[in-house]
């Protein structure tokens, strides 16, 4: 009877963990997901062709975030179990501080160099009418990146601090917000690429707001305060986390591929089609 009910135990918190984990993986994406659908459905060919060259680098964004993220979660549950509540705190911190010091650099860098990494992505030559559009949902998506960096830390923590519910709400909150900017970008507003990629950033901030209010919780054993980054102890977290990155990386290097191989046999469609085609992808993989 003990071993049934350990099983059940065990297969419970299987479950609570598996649904976790694809629901992070999701939230890394899904705002670009979202965009994906509404781009395509309402802003036609060229704007779809424009995300899909944009995407490779916020594949990028992404394996920042998860790099300090699956590294801190392993630091925090090696300390919380063992009773270190303090050092979990420190070492927690530490990711925060470390991966929003990483993401701020990241943003500055981007919107300096936005128009040459365009380029990179593929809008040049005969593709050049899309640098426009690449380059403006390129500096949108750059703008959100430290709040997508720490939805990505922060989102581990719920789990660990017992705090399911608010990552789940987080995530709602950003669908609805994402959906209806969006849809106020087509219709109100008229922003184009920039206004969609604003509306994705937005979505994040408000996020990364709500799973900030955790820590206002008495109940809350974690605690976000500013530490002085342990530079050491940080690159040990973004060792433990570089399988995933890697993983997405890889994706993201072949997605870069076959864009430069589709634009030098056919237009702006077969970009299109790709697009949409790893719009769908990227939900799936999270699976």
């Amino acid at each position: 009877m003990e071993h049934q009910n350990r099983g059940k135990i065990i297969s419970g918190m299987f479950r609570e963990t598996v649904v976790f984990m694809i629901m992070g993986i999701l939230v890394s994406t899904l705002g670009t997901l979202i965009d994906g659908v509404v781009i395509g459905r309402l802003m036609g060919v060229e704007n779809m062709a424009a995300y899909g060259l944009a995407m490779p680098m916020f594949s990028v964004f992404s394996a920042l975030g998860n790099v300090f993220s699956s590294g801190s979660q392993a630091f925090c549950a090696k300390h919380m179990g063992s009773g270190q509540v303090a050092e979990a705190n420190r070492t927690f911190s530490n990711a925060f501080v470390s991966v929003e010091i990483v993401a701020v650099l990241v943003l500055v860098l981007s919107v300096l160099f936005s128009r040459p990494i365009s380029i990179f992505l593929g809008a040049s030559g005969e593709s050049a009418y899309l640098l426009p559009l690449v380059n403006d949902y390129f500096i949108g998506l750059s703008l959100g990146l430290p709040f997508m960096a720490g939805v990505s830390v922060l989102n581990p923590v719920m789990q660990l601090d017992g705090d399911r519910g608010r990552a789940f709400l987080s995530t709602l909150v950003m669908m609805v917000v994402n959906v209806a900017g969006d849809l106020m970008n087509v219709y109100i507003f008229k922003g184009g690429m920039l206004g969609m990629a604003l509306a994705t950033s937005f979505s994040y901030v408000c996020a990364f707001v709500v799973l900030l209010l955790h820590f206002r919780s008495e109940e809350a054993m974690l605690r976000l305060g500013f530490v002085r980054p342990d530079v050491r102890e940080s690159l040990q977290m973004v060792i433990l986390g570089l399988p995933g990155a890697i993983s997405i990386l890889c994706t993201t290097a072949r997605s870069y591929s076959i864009n430069r191989i589709l634009l030098s046999i056919a237009d702006s469609t077969a970009i299109a089609a790709f697009s949409a085609r790893n719009a769908l992808s990227s939900s799936l993989s999270a699976i």
